[in-house]
């Protein structure tokens, strides 16, 4: 009986905690009605009867468009991968980092997915050709190439996006831009600052229509030296400090390693270089993001394992051991084949959503989840034996053998490593083992 009371009280209780709880939801809920009636009359004064207040919650997600490279969309954002529209970008750094080729690649994505383009080619140096290597369609991209000021340059960025019907413009680039009283006046004349105030007064008025058009106009810069300077980074762009206020968005892009070490060969033959892409400013992720990406100087496609192993790279999940190429201790030559398999399968898409998705989660989890990927792909795709799992695994191996081996029996089983079985029909051919173990003892 007692139990019973109490259960009923502690119900009670419970039933006018919640009543309470609901008055005063109606109660704050009528408070900001009157509260936003009350402002709303009070600003149509000001601004006549068709002016009204909008709430946050009304205000939608930027849409965002493929720049065409995977990994500088994620290392933007990873919830909406992609560079957003409505924005404005800088793209800066040395000369040879592959800043305009970047921006080619970006119209030819952004065209595939039905945007239109225009090209604002203030150096005078747009090449058709290259363009369309780089997947551009030209019969669909606008270009502006006259020798006009910067002030009249600006309006004619200005004049496109408020026409609404421009997605992306690319202005190639700021220090190429001259303003009137320069071009009108001698080599020899001097000013002070001139590109700067004509850069502050363009971004206030761009920036806004930008974003009311949803038009991305991305501006491509060179770098110039501070004079004096002796401790911290001396390097600094041309056109004042407003486009760095006012971009949303700041990717600094220089070549991986050096120009001689960031090299693409094939076959002898240099085809390209590997650029880094460091995201200085992000509004839209976090900051401080790097990645590499490979820029071709021909007509040349990666294949789907080269495509894999770069993007395993570039995830930290293929690393460097003893100045090679590794995965758990597999030998890159080993790794390209595994990745070869993935791809003649048809799984590589599934593998690179797997790497995306092991981006995402802590290191230890993406070492598990492409562990269990390639033992799925050696299991399904190779009918391996004893002795071509311990080629393709030496940990594997080291597990099935026990971790109290000796230096003789480490050396016994590297001779097993280096027999090739002969393949069955309709099976892959597998590569020599490169003797992991006594690699790794040395």
């Amino acid at each position: 009986m007692a139990k019973t009371t109490s259960n009923s009280q502690s119900a009670n209780k419970k039933a006018a905690t919640k009543k309470t709880a609901n008055t005063a939801k109606r109660a704050k809920r009528k408070n900001n009605e009157a509260v936003t009636d009350a402002t709303t009359q009070h600003i149509m004064k000001f601004f006549g009867k068709g002016k009204k207040i909008k709430k946050a919650s009304a205000i939608k997600q930027k849409k965002s468009f493929h720049s065409g490279y995977k990994e500088i969309d994620n290392v933007i954002s990873a919830v909406h991968p992609g560079i957003p529209l409505g924005i404005l970008a800088e793209l800066y750094g040395p000369e040879g980092g592959g800043k305009s080729v970047m921006c080619a690649r970006f119209v030819a994505s952004a065209q595939k997915q039905g945007l239109t383009c225009v090209w604002f080619d203030a150096e005078h140096q747009f090449n058709p050709h290259w363009m369309q290597l780089q997947g551009v369609d030209l019969d669909n991209l606008y270009i502006e190439d006259e020798n006009l000021s910067a002030e009249e340059t600006l309006d004619a960025i200005n004049a496109y996006v408020m026409s609404g019907k421009i997605n992306l413009a690319i202005v190639d680039s700021v220090a190429s831009l001259i303003p009137k009283s320069e071009l009108e006046g001698s080599i020899g004349d001097k000013g002070v600052a001139e590109m700067g105030r004509v850069m502050s007064k363009a971004m206030r008025k761009i920036n806004a229509v930008a974003a009311v058009k949803g038009c991305t106009v991305i501006f491509v810069n060179q770098l110039r030296e501070k004079i004096g300077v002796l401790f911290g980074n001396p390097e600094t762009t041309p056109g004042g400090r407003a486009l760095k206020f006012y971009s949303s968005l700041r990717l600094r892009i220089y070549p991986a390693g050096g120009k001689a070490a960031s090299a693409i060969e094939k076959e002898g033959e240099k085809i390209g270089i590997y650029t880094k892409v460091h995201v200085t400013k992000n509004r839209f992720g976090m900051p401080d993001g790097h990645c590499d990406i490979p820029i071709y100087f021909i007509d040349y496609s990666p294949t789907g394992a080269e495509e894999a192993m770069r993007i395993a790279k570039d995830l930290k999940v293929v690393k460097k051991y003893k100045g090679r190429m590794k995965y758990d201790k597999i030998d890159a030559e080993t790794l390209f084949e595994l990745l070869e398999a993935i791809v003649e399968s048809n799984r590589l898409e599934e593998f690179c959503e797997k790497l995306e998705e092991a981006a995402k989660i802590a290191e230890l989890e993406l070492e598990e989840l492409v562990t269990d990927f390639f033992k799925e792909v050696k299991e399904g795709v190779f009918e391996l034996g004893e002795v071509n799992a311990a080629a393709l695994n030496a940990k594997t191996s080291k597990e099935k053998m026990g971790d109290d081996m000796t230096l003789e029996e480490e050396l016994d089983q590297d001779l097993q490593d280096d027999i090739v079985e002969e393949p069955d029909s309709g099976q892959l051919p597998l590569p020599k083992g490169r003797g992991l173990l006594r690699e790794e003892q040395e």
